[in-house]
């Protein structure tokens, strides 16, 4: 046993380990010239792609020093087991048991110099190490590692010298020889020379947002992540190194312990070693890593021939391979310039090799898909914290419409709990979300080349940010067309940029509440597309549905954008998770419509996030104040305070200036302090009623959306009554504090659960009113009697609403007839003034309709209207005044109910 550890193929591991050392030093003497030191990264990047020779002699020299390290351990461990420590002068074996620790610095340094993203950690985690080390600790970084600002020069001064020098005396003082057995050097080098040839050295392109050390230095990061101060881990190095030293000095019958002990150390270092790199992912998360392709080692033949680059001369080709043939593609802003961050950033592939099909592996067609953003768009060199935000948004995981689904299905109690869209299963529930719904969250993936259009769902980044120009639709048709993409003259690549049109919102918020359409002033009907005749009154769009125009909303004639109002922060999260969308919006009317801008910020004090946004879109007047919202306080990067009493939005397409002028004194009076904007300046909003859900198990063309694949049953909806009207009365209740706000019928509908279990059984029926925001806002607002005199808005339905002077009670008659499962309007919400528990429910747990008390103190004004205009004296007082001390001095003739 003894002379199978000693020797290898009959040489013993010292002479490995030497042949190893002396192709890593020559190997390294050729890497002097075309690396860098001030720019280690791109150096080597540069020679990778252009320098065949230079790229082998990197591969050769990383590859004799892993070996080099291997044979060493070996070789100590032969030692231990051969007790022939013993033998060794104590000088001598203070100096090899040292060079263990200057062996490991050699190697740290030369993982530094990559200066890639695992470099930049490893350094960081070196760094905070030795300088906890307790009053020399900074002296002691400093000297081993430098500081960010000196670049590598230290780092690389140690590595090429100090510690090199170090372990070359050591050895010759040890082995009495600087050169290896002849045969052990020609076959070290015809091995490593193969392997050089066909395994490059890693390099860490930034496409993978895992970061982790060199193998050996990753047993020591499982240990510090289990470490309360990881700084101890000093003092178990430095009490190890000691151990090691007194070994020579334990008597002969317990060095078999000793001998034991360090084995045993050794294999629970390379077991922590195996869990750091094959179980732990991003952040040191625990995570499967095993089976998971990895950009470290891409085996391929460096002497392969290498093309001519195509296109003009560029320092980009000299950083990525692609530009060799795509030098000439344009068409990008300069945010995405291709000639400053390549290709590969976005669209992966290999870039260091010029072989077309080598360059090509590992490619995505469509970067920023949600899978793949986080080697694309969510790099740490990118946008990493907007991609983590993304993850945790509503429009991702559709939390709340999975929540409100199985509430109305009755498989979860709870409207606030937290699902995502992506791991929901095939309850008759979730199978209804398959079927109907799940086509709207951006985890949908894009597979189809083109720009986004009104039947356009998901796409993750691409959803919103993707742009085609007149030209590069020219582009993009001659590639639908078959042609490659290096025979198209002057191809016109699209655009990835900030600048988000309404037609990104379109696909999907044309669809349930309908913001999209409403803000145009489209409103959904019945009408079948069969009977559709072009009108400047009627709209066709793609998916066939007919609508009809109402009244656009008065941003939209403004000429403004969904992202003119709406801040990125709203849109594509905070990186909190929210249970339904009122929650993650950020703006509110009062925000720009104040009657004084007290709450603002400047540029000099945004975050990163921020000032990036102002820079990109080239905002001007950065001295200007710019306005906060209410809600988190997220600068509205697009606002301008002149004054506290002055301000505008600058438009973010057009760049007008819009005055926010403020409130009328009618929204700011005390008697509609806690009334919401939109309730009053909301015009109309879609509504309907009497809709029925069935399953069909017998539909073989049934489609589940979120696996895109066809089915066996089907969820289907059949349509009931459209409207478009004055938005109802709802409470938010908001702690002790009410929030009047607009809602609308969410579900008035039956859905036939029976159905899916292919079992008799009666409807399940629901009356769920919705919160919305329904952007249809007018400058005027909505007159008094449409709320205090008008049944809809009360919640009584549809229907005559009248106060019987003669019997001092309200009477109503209403419009359509009761339901059979509860008794109320068809179109209700609640039951009329009586004593009769509320039946009217929402859709959120925070959410209500009025009631009766409420129901009361809104007829008390209804009752005034019944004989006052809104305009007489008596109406506006009850504004500014104390209402029931006005009530108490109203003459004897004027009755109201109780």
């Amino acid at each position: 046993m003894n002379s199978l550890i000693k020797r290898f193929l009959g040489f013993s591991f010292g002479q490995w380990s030497i042949a190893m050392l002396m192709i890593c030093l020559f190997s390294g003497v050729f890497l002097i010239i075309p690396y860098d030191v001030n720019q280690p990264y791109q150096s080597i990047i540069s020679f990778s792609i252009q320098n065949s020779f230079a790229l082998f002699f990197r591969n050769l020299h990383y590859w004799s020093s892993q070996l080099f390290l291997i044979f060493t351990i070996l070789h100590f461990i032969d030692h231990l087991i051969q007790k022939s420590e013993s033998k060794i002068k104590h000088g001598l074996w203070f100096r090899l048991v040292i060079s263990i620790l200057i062996i490991y610095l050699v190697m740290l340094s030369g993982f530094l110099l990559k200066g890639d993203a695992d470099s930049k950690q490893a350094w960081e985690i070196l760094h905070f190490l030795s300088s906890s080390i307790p009053y020399i600790g900074d002296s002691i970084a400093y000297f081993l590692l430098g500081d960010q600002t000196t670049n590598l020069l230290i780092p690389y001064m140690h590595h090429v010298a100090t510690f090199s020098i170090i372990i070359i005396f050591i050895i010759f003082e040890h082995a009495k020889q600087i050169w290896p057995r002849g045969l052990v050097f020609v076959i070290s080098l015809m091995f490593l020379a193969l392997l050089s040839s066909f395994f490059n050295a890693p390099l860490h392109q930034g496409l993978d947002a895992t970061l982790k050390g060199p193998w050996y230095f990753v047993g020591l990061q499982e240990i510090l992540h289990w470490m309360g101060e990881p700084a101890w881990s000093l003092f178990f190095i430095g009490l190890i190194i000691l151990l090691l030293y007194i070994l020579k000095f334990i008597p002969s019958k317990f060095k078999k312990y000793t001998t034991v002990f360090f084995i045993s150390l050794s294999i629970i270092y390379l077991s922590l070693t195996i869990i750091g790199f094959y179980f732990r992912g991003e952040n040191w998360k625990w995570e499967n890593q095993i089976n998971k392709d990895t950009e470290y080692f891409e085996p391929y033949n460096i002497w392969r021939g290498m093309e001519e680059p195509n296109g003009p001369d560029s320092d980009i080709q000299s950083k990525e391979s692609c530009m060799w043939c795509h030098g000439e593609v344009s068409g990008f802003v300069i945010s995405h310039d291709v000639q400053a961050i390549g290709c590969a950033s976005c669209h992966l592939g290999n870039r260091l090799s010029t072989d077309k099909d080598i360059a090509h592996q590992g490619m995505v067609l469509f970067p920023g898909n949600l899978s793949n953003a986080k080697q694309t768009c969510g790099t740490s060199e990118c946008h990493p914290n907007e991609l983590e935000h993304i993850n945790n948004s509503l429009m991702t995981s559709n939390s709340g419409l999975v929540a409100v689904d199985k509430f109305v299905f009755h498989e979860s109690n709870n409207l606030d709990a937290r699902y995502h869209i992506e791991e929901i299963g095939h309850s008759p529930a979730e199978t209804h979300i398959r079927n109907l719904c799940a086509n709207c969250h951006l985890g949908k993936e894009k597979t189809e080349t083109g720009p986004i259009h009104e039947k356009s769902r998901g796409g993750g980044c691409l959803a919103c940010h993707l742009q085609y120009s007149d030209t590069q639709l020219a582009s993009h048709q001659a590639l639908s067309n078959g042609k490659a993409l290096d025979s198209i003259l002057n191809y016109q690549h699209p655009q990835l940029n900030i600048q988000v049109d309404n037609g990104k919102c379109f696909g999907c918020h044309s669809r349930s509440g309908r913001i999209s359409t409403n803000y145009e002033g489209w409103h959904e009907t019945l009408i079948s597309h069969k009977d559709y005749v072009k009108t400047d009154s009627l709209r066709l769009l793609n998916d066939k549905r007919v609508f009809e125009m109402i009244e656009a909303d008065v941003h939209h004639k403004a000429g403004l954008q969904c992202i003119d109002c709406h801040l990125y922060q709203g849109v594509m999260g905070d990186g909190k998770k929210y249970a339904h969308q009122e929650q993650a919006v950020k703006i509110q009317c009062i925000d720009c419509h104040s009657k004084a801008f007290t709450s603002t910020t400047n540029y000099e004090d945004l975050n990163r996030e921020e000032k990036n946004v102002f820079d990109l879109r080239e905002y001007i007047n950065s001295e200007l104040g710019i306005i906060k919202t209410l809600n988190d306080n997220v600068a509205v990067l697009n606002s301008r305070v002149l004054n506290e009493n002055e301000a505008y939005l600058l438009g973010k397409f057009t760049e007008k200036q819009h005055p926010l002028n403020p409130p009328a004194e009618v929204c700011t009076a005390e008697a509609h302090k806690n009334v919401s904007c939109s309730l009053c300046h909301s015009s109309w909003v879609p509504q309907c009623l009497g809709c029925h859900n069935a399953y069909d198990s017998e539909d073989e063309m049934a489609y589940d959306l979120l696996d895109r694949k066809k089915i066996q049953g089907e969820w289907n909806e059949f349509i009931g009554k459209y409207f478009h009207e004055a938005p109802v009365i709802g409470v938010r209740e908001h702690g002790n504090k009410l929030i009047y706000e607009s809602a609308a019928p969410g579900m008035i509908m039956t859905i036939d659960t029976a159905s899916f279990y292919n079992r008799k059984g009666a409807h399940a029926f629901h009356r769920l009113y919705a919160p919305v925001s329904p952007h249809t806002t007018q400058s005027k607002g909505r007159d008094c009697k449409s709320c205090h005199l008008n049944s809809l808005a009360l919640g009584f339905g549809r229907g005559d609403l009248r106060l019987d002077f003669q019997k001092n009670q309200w009477v109503f008659n209403p419009s359509f007839a009761n339901s059979k499962y509860d008794g109320l309007p068809e179109d209700a919400w609640t039951s009329f003034i009586d004593q009769k528990e509320m039946r009217g429910k929402s859709t959120r747990s925070d959410f209500r309709s009025l009631n009766q008390e409420e129901q009361n103190k809104v007829l008390k004004i209804g009752a005034c209207l019944s004989c006052h205009s809104e305009n007489s004296t008596v109406i506006k007082a009850s504004l500014r005044q104390n209402f029931e001390e006005l009530v108490k001095s109203r003459p004897a003739v004027c009755k109201i109910p109780h």
